[in-house]
């Protein structure tokens, strides 16, 4: 599946951005229940151990970073 260069992921919702980041992490070498559980911050550690060369991989980087930041953006909103 080829992707163009650039994507605008903080469009997508929550639901959208899990949805494309496990469909790009079931075709890598990460472990099923990472996947399933959809653990962010070790899969953001890991995923270049054994995927560097694969082609999705930026694109997963980028889905975690925005999930990342829009969690971190609640936690920060939540003491408002």
């Amino acid at each position: 599946m080829k992707r163009s260069s650039f994507v605008d992921y903080e469009s997508l919702t929550d639901d959208k951005l899990k949805s494309e980041l496990r469909k790009i992490l079931r075709t890598m070498n990460i472990p099923d229940q990472r996947i399933n559980k959809l653990d962010i911050h070790w899969i953001n550690r890991n995923i270049a151990i054994r995927n560097s060369s694969h082609p999705e991989i930026r694109n997963a980087k980028q889905l975690i970073r925005v999930l990342i930041k829009r969690e971190s953006e609640k936690i920060l909103n939540k003491g408002k």
